[in-house]
């Protein structure tokens, strides 16, 4: 073979080296890509060092709190906010935009945010004993059917309950019957308990 011919084959195969590599790099880094990890992404851990979730972002000249993609067990992921000391959702609970079917609360939940996120599920944290900081005692997590859209209660629906800033707070009989014309909101079911599953404090590496 000639030297020519050599280095020619030489510079194929360096290149086709060079291609495979860049697209398996863009693979890696596509977010969600199903069955494919994302590189080099900061991850959430709690005091007992279990991995929670990813960071999706956070300023590194000012980390208070970040967003953080939390996996529930179905595979989708909720969009939540966190500190060392707290979890949070884009939601503040009260004024009667987190409403029940019973006066204790329990059941399914009638969430309205005022704006939703783009995830596959939306989600909300009810705190209880503080509004959501380092004093609340438990952090529980709602969350909506895959690719739920708003929605309106049937008419007539009478809500006896709603959570307001830390607990169950019921309405005085008959109820609450909400009105709030095309803003509408989504059913969410209560998933789990943040902080009886994850210690405090949170932590990223």
């Amino acid at each position: 073979m000639s030297v020519y011919k050599y280095t020619s084959r030489m510079r194929l195969l360096s290149l086709l080296l060079t291609l495979f590599v860049a697209i398996s790099v863009c693979a890696q880094d596509r977010p969600d890509a199903p069955g494919l990890n994302r590189c080099c992404v900061a991850k959430i851990y709690d005091a007992t060092s279990a991995e929670m979730g990813e960071v999706i972002k956070f300023n590194e000249d000012f980390v208070e709190s970040v967003m953080m993609r939390y996996r529930l067990k179905d595979g989708d992921t909720v969009a939540l906010r966190l500190s060392s000391e707290y979890i949070l959702s884009g939601l503040q609970p009260g004024g009667s935009n987190v409403l029940f079917l019973t006066a204790d609360c329990s059941g399914d939940a009638f969430v309205i945010p005022s704006k939703s996120q783009p995830m596959k599920r939306q989600a909300a944290i009810l705190p209880v004993g503080s509004a959501g900081y380092s004093g609340a005692t438990n952090a529980w997590l709602y969350v909506s059917a895959p690719l739920a859209t708003r929605t309106l209660p049937a008419p007539g629906t009478l809500f006896k309950a709603q959570w307001d800033l830390t607990t169950c707070s019921p309405y005085a009989a008959p109820g609450y019957t909400y009105s709030g014309g095309t803003f509408g909101g989504y059913w969410m079911k209560r998933v789990e308990d943040m902080y009886a599953k994850w210690k405090r404090p949170y932590w990223i590496k």
